[in-house]
């Protein structure tokens, strides 16, 4: 008789332990009510809701996952590569082997972009070192191109604005801008100029 009323204990005890694990996995907000019997600190569904109403009333920003701050903002994309808009990642990624890139740097690129395009006299140190990757993103970009930053700031990546100012037609720049001038991959002048310089 003692062995029944310890099995019977144990069973019960399972069948707890049982019931517990399944009301932690429902839903909170199902099952608010009968999770709150059984565990304190049971966030009440309702009470958020209210907040982040009295919040938005308020005028705080509520963002898209109800919570307050600065509110998100979905980057506009104005350039995207035509193979990654069009999800041929096969043509860049050798799908075969963990996504790995098919070629290494601007051999690469030169699968699709003509090279002759980028050798010509003088060639900009990205270019020559077969870095696109410094300019340019791979996939998509917010900046036109699929440049990393504007045009006039991503060439001040790199060249200093101090020294710039020190050279004669930049010291008055106001309203122009860098690729007016220059061009940015290759040229046949000095100092990639579109037009040589007296």
């Amino acid at each position: 008789m003692h062995s029944a009323v310890f099995k019977n204990k144990n069973r019960c005890k399972w069948i707890f332990v049982f019931l517990l694990l399944f009301l932690c996995a429902c839903s909170v907000k199902k099952n608010y009510k009968v999770l709150s019997v059984f565990f304190d600190g049971v966030p009440n569904p309702e009470e958020k809701k209210k907040t982040a109403v009295a919040k938005a009333e308020n005028g705080t920003p509520i963002n898209s996952t109800g919570k307050t701050g600065r509110p998100e903002v979905k980057e506009v994309i104005r350039s995207s590569h035509p193979d990654f808009a069009e999800r041929e990642c096969k043509e860049c990624h050798n799908i075969a082997r963990a996504n790995l890139l098919k070629g290494k740097g601007r051999l690469l690129c030169f699968s699709c972009h003509d090279k002759s395009e980028f050798g010509g006299v003088y060639v900009h140190g990205p270019i020559a070192g077969g870095g696109c990757s410094t300019c340019h993103l791979p996939h998509e970009s917010k900046y036109e191109s699929l440049l990393k930053n504007t045009g006039d700031q991503m060439c001040l990546d790199c060249h200093t604005p101090g020294d710039l100012t020190k050279i004669e037609p930049h010291e008055e720049k106001e309203g122009r801008t860098c690729v007016q001038c220059h061009l940015p991959h290759t040229a046949g002048n000095r100092f990639f100029l579109k037009e040589q310089s007296e």
